[in-house]
């Protein structure tokens, strides 16, 4: 079904063209060489390289070995013939755009009809129906509570913190960071549905640009057997609090949750807003950082809230202020020179005029994820289970839909 899928890509982007929304430039150049970079792969691609290692351990599990290299050819003809010729047709069909390409600079200085879709998108993307002045609002607030909350755990860790910066956040392995994580939620979360675990290597032609760890998401009708993707070549694959953010009590545990909750609507269980999933994950990340004695409770709170204003708060803040406000360049380095970042202010800028929602989702799913957490105050591991599963129980929805209901009852 790639071409059907692929074919649907390039007929919003054309859409988005003939409206005069198609990306700049910049972004331009970065799609296309990408697409046919990983269409250049050819027999090489990592698509056939897995499938055929995949396919030898079901022959070792008793299938023939006629079958297997049938399969195989199978695969591999699929790959060279439908794949990867699609990533080429989408790659000449934004090409063929570039002249529709919008200026380097924020959807307020483009067009009117930019300015719209970049609120609404905006919007969508962090799971919220809100105005932008609202958002804002909670942006701002939640950056300067994970700043004072930074400067804490640096004050009440004192040299010892500055001394470990850089310093892994691990208590050993993938799995011993696994088994903690999954010792806590039990301490800490509502009960898992039962569950299977497999660890998966990420392929050497993808691990460059990949995370380091990822979260695939099982079939609808068979959520037991969950796979983990380990990316072996980060420094970061056996980060605890990268893994609390795909597995438990993140990602993992929140899509278990969903498909064992009564009542809950199939198509409310597959039609997830991204910014309802990413608040659930980077809170994850911040519970478990605050309570992991084993790293040092003041040092993972400082590098995870360092993480969150840098990697989180700042990009989808800048973001709104180029495109809704219309923040130059140096507009940006003045708001950045108050915390010594301005020579990064180049990075922001592009990616708000290039990525204008990459963070949207995080940072305004997480704040109100935080503001309804704060109002509900739970104290003890019984309080927070109580509280876990009543935020569950509403499934996936638009974050400020959760806050009302939430406040309300």
């Amino acid at each position: 079904d790639v071409d059907r899928l692929f074919g649907q890509i390039g007929q919003f982007e054309e859409e988005k063209a003939s409206r005069g929304l198609f990306m700049c430039e910049t972004a331009l150049d970065q799609v296309v060489d990408s697409l046919r970079s990983f269409a250049a792969k050819g027999s090489g691609s990592f698509l056939i390289s897995c499938f055929d290692e995949v396919a030898e351990k079901a022959a070792q599990l008793g299938m023939s070995q006629t079958e297997c290299d049938q399969l195989k050819q199978r695969n591999k003809e699929l790959v060279l013939n439908r794949v990867l010729p699609a990533y080429t047709r989408l790659a000449d069909t934004l090409e063929a755009h570039r002249g529709d390409c919008s200026e380097f600079t924020g959807a307020v200085n483009r067009s009117a009809e930019e300015l719209a879709y970049f609120e609404l998108a905006a919007r969508d993307e962090g799971a919220s129906m809100d105005d932008l002045d609202t958002i804002i609002d909670m942006l701002e607030e939640m950056g300067e509570a994970t700043y004072r909350e930074m400067c804490l755990a640096v004050v009440y860790g004192g040299d010892a913190v500055i001394e470990k910066y850089g310093e892994k956040m691990s208590i050993g392995s993938v799995e011993q960071n696994l088994e903690w994580l999954k010792n806590f939620a039990a301490e800490w979360y509502p009960e898992i549905p039962d569950y299977s675990l497999k660890y998966m290597d990420v392929p050497d032609d993808i691990a460059d640009d990949f995370s380091p760890a990822a979260y695939i998401t099982p079939p609808f009708d068979d959520y037991y057997d969950n796979v983990i993707l380990i990316n072996r070549s980060s420094e970061d694959s056996d980060d605890i609090f990268a893994l609390a953010h795909e597995t438990i009590p993140g990602h993992m545990l929140q899509f278990l949750n969903a498909r064992n909750t009564e009542g809950l609507s199939l198509t409310q269980q597959v039609m997830e807003p991204t910014g309802y999933g990413e608040a659930w994950t980077v809170f994850a990340e911040n519970f478990v950082a605050k309570r992991c004695y084993e790293v040092g409770i003041n040092y993972g709170t400082m590098m995870n809230c360092e993480n969150t204003l840098i990697s989180i708060f700042l990009p989808a803040y800048i973001s709104i202020m180029v495109n809704r406000d219309g923040w130059t360049m140096n507009d940006v380095k003045r708001y950045l020179r108050d915390i010594s970042m301005e020579d990064a202010a180049d990075i922001y800028y592009e990616y708000a005029v290039t990525m204008p929602y990459y963070a949207m989702s995080y940072a305004v799913g997480y704040s109100y994820l935080y503001k309804i957490y704060e109002e509900a105050a739970p104290d003890t591991p019984e309080d927070h289970k109580a509280f876990f599963e009543k935020y569950l129980g509403f499934g996936p929805m638009y974050m400020d839909q959760i806050y009302d209901h939430m406040k309300n009852q």
